[in-house]
């Protein structure tokens, strides 16, 4: 995604730290959005099928054994993500590691959106204002942006 006339919210300085530049909007989104999966992580809601990935899909019973084994497990680490976010949302700086958990986090809440708008990987987003789900579809562009951001800082762009 092109950064057109927008610094950056999250960037590598030249230090080698990552600064955090959220517009107060989207902190309030990302708290938001994270209480919203908290939430549906323990439910069967079909959001959140991208979030736990299907190891056997021609296999019923294996896959049910996988996700018995896994399914805990991942909604613990993105439980620990979601209260990350929460402790570090006014932060100025994030190490490393941090900026990591955000980027497994966002990512999760950004797989949550496209699947409630109903995209596969390959769709573009192209939602009318008229559209009841266009809010959903711009905080899915929020997120997109921030995700694409944290992919730079972490890369050293």
């Amino acid at each position: 995604m092109r950064r057109l006339f927008r610094t950056p919210w999250v960037a590598r300085d030249r230090k080698g730290r990552f600064t955090l530049d959220l517009p107060d909007g989207v902190r309030q989104a990302l708290l938001h959005l994270g209480d919203e999966l908290r939430d549906l992580l323990t439910s069967d809601h079909d959001a959140v099928r991208r979030v736990f990935p299907v190891a056997y899909p021609d296999d019923p019973d294996r896959e049910a054994g996988y996700q018995a084994l896994i399914r805990g497990e991942l909604v613990d680490r993105h439980q620990a993500g979601i209260d990350l976010i929460a402790d570090t949302i006014d932060a100025d700086e994030l190490t490393e590691e941090q900026l990591g958990a955000w980027l497994t986090t966002v990512n999760a809440l950004r797989l949550v959106l496209g699947t409630s708008l109903g995209l596969d990987e390959e769709d573009d987003l192209d939602i009318d204002e008229a559209d009841p789900r266009f809010p959903v579809a711009q905080l899915y562009q929020v997120l997109t942006i921030l995700l694409d951001d944290i992919v730079g800082a972490l890369g050293g762009a």
